[in-house]
């Protein structure tokens, strides 16, 4: 496959997110999908997500294993699953346009708040609803991080505890997920050849995630999760105003 304009950016974009990924165990998805979405046609967008953030959680399983909250990801485990197979009739009942819209608002959701450092006590009610959540948007739109991201910082888990257990959880729903896809459509061969031309930047990302997460201290963890969240939803947002505005021109 020669190296074109489109595969550079892309490039680029796998770098970042798996370094944020790597490093905060949240990223990936979130950071990589609004702008896969704007490179390629929504389903390669959502199935290269899917194939990379688990690529990546593999990768990390053996550093971060014994972190992992053992209760809290078998809840979420089996919960996501359940909600896999909602989110793929989402997908297709929905427009690429509807998709971004419900992928901005959550994303710029989860930003406020935790802006608004809202506090939420642990039970295994809400760990069933995050897991389910999650699995729903892994295949609606292909980002199960912001219903996760709201639920363990507004906990106040601990750092190495959320990268784990999430890392560790991302394994379970997009492995779900990526079965889910290839039953109800499979990976085209063109797919497969730009995600394997795409994993050196996924290495390098991991590499330098690592380094950048042991020097992270709670205060800067939780500003770039911010961070993150705020970049990608505004983002994403002016790219659906752009497209809105185009088309009624």
């Amino acid at each position: 496959m020669p190296i074109t304009p489109l595969i550079l950016k892309a490039s680029i974009v796998i770098l970042v997110s798996a370094i944020l990924q790597a490093s905060t165990g949240f990223g990936f998805s979130i950071l990589s999908t609004p702008f896969l979405l704007s490179f390629f046609p929504a389903r390669d967008a959502i199935q290269i997500s899917l194939l990379f953030t688990l690529l990546i959680s593999l990768g990390m399983l053996r550093s971060t294993y014994s972190e992992i909250d053992k209760v809290l990801l078998k809840r979420l485990s089996w919960s996501s699953i359940v909600g896999i197979p909602c989110g793929i009739v989402v997908f297709w009942l929905i427009s690429l346009i509807w998709i971004k819209w419900l992928l901005a608002v959550a994303i710029l959701g989860s930003t406020l708040f935790l802006v608004l450092q809202r506090q939420i006590a642990r039970s295994r009610r809400k760990d069933v609803i995050a897991g389910f959540l999650s699995g729903l948007l892994t295949t609606s739109v292909g980002v199960p991080g912001p219903p996760l991201l709201i639920y363990m910082t507004g906990s106040s888990m601990d750092k190495a505890i959320v990268r784990s257990t999430t890392l560790t959880f991302y394994i379970v729903v997009y492995s779900v997920g990526i079965i889910s896809e290839w039953v109800t459509g499979g990976f085209t061969a063109h797919l497969l050849a730009t995600t394997i031309f795409l994993l050196p930047s996924m290495f390098l990302g991991i590499w330098i995630g690592k380094y950048v997460f042991l020097r992270f201290t709670p205060v800067v963890f939780r500003r770039t999760q911010l961070a993150i969240l705020l970049f990608t939803g505004l983002y994403l947002l002016f790219s659906i105003l752009s497209s809105t505005f185009a088309a009624a021109a």
